[in-house]
């Protein structure tokens, strides 16, 4: 029986393999992502390093400041406080936290919640978004709040962390409890969130990636150590957590999931939107705490963060009970074109579908002078797709398969090649550019990658056998010399041993028989052609003659260039 995650695995397998290439592309200090399905973790991988200056490889269980994510959780606490009976989402502010501005105080915890309540974004001293100073206290927040709103509230969408660490100073109020005790306590530990706290510090010995600059001005990165924590802004900014439990808690805000901290009817609330982004040639909208948005015609919620050497993006397809966070630890880490065109290829697998069994194996990355493309195979067919593009599959070729390794373009973009023939090239090492023809020729890079496996197991068998039988020529010659005058007068062992020579002969010809595609596996074939004609004739010969052939090789006189000649092989 083929269950969801079966159709989800061919997309599973190639999301890695692109996004490989982004981060060697782009330079990335590293990159974490995180896939959900129908509330369970199908997909976790990490690329690159938690640390450029140690080297510390980064993995899934290292812990990211996720910034903004926290708004999300945030409004679901807010919610769980509603279902509870304690507040209102049209409840005054002033009703619980006093010392503010009178509009400010007026204005409804749906306003904070939607960035509508016309607050400033980040005080008149953001210097906590540069690392001059720590980000305000409780104090320090209700004096910037004083002050009267931006604009007037309710007339669109305006972002505010301080909206949203006013949020945080409601919980308290309502609550009696620290922001940090109550949202572990009432939303995080209830997800099942193993790996998320609400802010620095966390536990000590847990693996904690560092945030990273951009490479200019400076031309290189610096370290940030991302360690700092948000004071009365956590409910805006503080969260630390990983890309699958990130997946897995937004997973739970879908209406549709099964099992979730808040219930159906919160889930509604907290996913509808509310105020469309202004001055944005991206359809965006905002509900309560999450993002809306639709990629590739698939309809998805979520929520982004960006804290100071760290940028993320987690969305939920809803419509297909998937979540997916991608989480960077630079401050230019591009996590929202990453997840866009995440969305874009898992789109194309569910639209074309887990290749058949006549594609299915027309598959890898293929680099020319002009970059490398991938061949990804879909349904019926094999898609030419460019791993540098945010969306690999845009103006995609297509290629109808003919044989084992030719086909043509049944499908492609203007000035591209359709209609014309295809054929692959599979070879055992990385040959030199050819001259093009009229048909397209794809190449595979890596010797040791895409060499055919047979193959690469007798070119390093064979060259074992070479170097040692070498080495044994130069330090026993006599003792070598006497050996093959005893063989030439034993009949029987001479007639194995022929056999033996015709059976490996015959493997190598029968097997691999590769012509092209490089020195290495051209020797290979050659090797087994005059072990298997070598041991035919031999088989024929008289007595009388095999001594004659041997004879003619001057084995005596020419010993030490054959040793020559064999340990220079085996080394090759």
């Amino acid at each position: 029986m083929v269950t969801p995650v079966d159709r989800l695995r061919p997309a599973l397998d190639y999301i890695p393999r692109w996004l490989d290439y982004q981060m060697r592309l782009s330079e990335q200090p590293g990159c974490v992502i995180a896939i959900v399905k129908q509330g369970s973790t199908v997909f976790e991988q990490a690329f690159g390093h938690a640390d450029i200056l140690t080297k510390v490889p980064l993995t899934p269980r290292h812990r990211f400041r996720v910034a903004s994510h926290s708004k999300s959780f945030t409004a679901a606490g807010i919610l769980k406080l509603r279902e509870q009976s304690k507040l209102r989402l049209d409840d005054h502010v002033g009703q619980y936290v006093q010392s503010v501005h009178p509009a400010i105080a007026g204005t409804t915890i749906a306003q904070l919640l939607s960035h509508s309540a016309g607050i400033i974004r980040d005080g008149t001293d953001s210097g906590q978004w540069m690392d001059r100073r720590p980000f305000f206290d409780a104090a320090e927040l209700r004096a910037d709040l004083a002050a009267a709103p931006v604009i007037e509230p309710n007339t669109r969408f305006k972002y505010s962390n301080h909206g949203y660490g006013l949020l945080g100073l409601v919980i308290e109020a309502v609550t009696g409890t620290s922001y940090r005790q109550w949202i572990r306590r009432e939303i995080v530990e209830p997800a099942g969130l193993e790996e998320t706290e609400p802010d620095m510090p966390v536990v000590a010995g847990v693996p904690v990636a560092r945030g990273h600059s951009a490479k200019l001005p400076l031309g290189r990165r610096v370290v940030i150590p991302g360690d700092n924590p948000t004071n009365a802004l956590v409910s805006a900014t503080g969260f630390v957590s990983t890309a699958p439990d990130l997946a897995n808690f937004f997973a739970q805000l879908d209406p549709g999931a099964t099992g979730s901290v808040l219930s159906v009817d919160s889930r509604r609330e907290l996913v509808h939107e509310r105020w469309r982004y202004p001055q944005s040639s991206i359809e965006r909208h905002y509900a309560l705490g999450i993002t809306t948005g639709k990629t590739a015609e698939w309809e998805w919620f979520g929520h982004g963060g960006a804290f100071q050497g760290f940028a993320s993006r987690t969305a939920v397809l809803s419509g297909h009970t998937i979540a997916v966070s991608l989480l960077t630890n630079a401050v230019d880490g591009p996590a929202n074109r990453w997840m866009e065109g995440v969305i874009h290829i898992l789109s194309a697998f569910a639209k074309h579908g887990a290749p058949n069994d006549k594609v299915r194996d027309w598959t890898g990355r293929w680099w020319t002078l002009w970059g490398a493309v991938d061949l990804v195979p879909m349904g019926e067919k094999v898609f030419v797709a460019d791993p540098a593009l945010d969306d690999p599959f845009i103006e995609t070729s297509e290629i109808s398969i003919d044989g084992d390794d030719r086909g043509r373009f049944s499908l492609a973009p203007g000035v591209a090649r359709h209609g014309e023939g295809v054929r692959r090239i599979r070879p055992g090492c990385c040959p030199r550019p050819k001259p093009r023809s009229s048909s397209s020729n794809a190449t595979a890079p890596d010797c040791d990658k895409h060499m055919p496996g047979l193959t690469l197991f007798l070119a390093k068998l064979i060259g074992v056998y070479c170097v040692l039988f070498g080495l044994a020529m130069f330090t026993r010659k006599q003792a070598m010399l006497e050996i093959v005058s005893a063989l030439m007068r034993d009949g029987p062992v001479l007639l194995v041993i022929e056999a033996i020579a015709v059976t490996a002969g015959l493997a190598i010809v029968i097997g691999p028989n590769v012509w092209s595609g490089g020195a290495l596996p051209v020797i290979v074939t050659l090797l087994g052609w005059i072990i298997l004609i070598r041991g035919v004739v031999l088989l024929f010969l008289s007595p009388s003659a095999k001594v004659r052939f041997f004879e003619m090789f001057r084995v005596a006189d020419l010993f030490y260039l054959y040793a020559g000649i064999t340990l220079v092989l085996g080394l090759y």
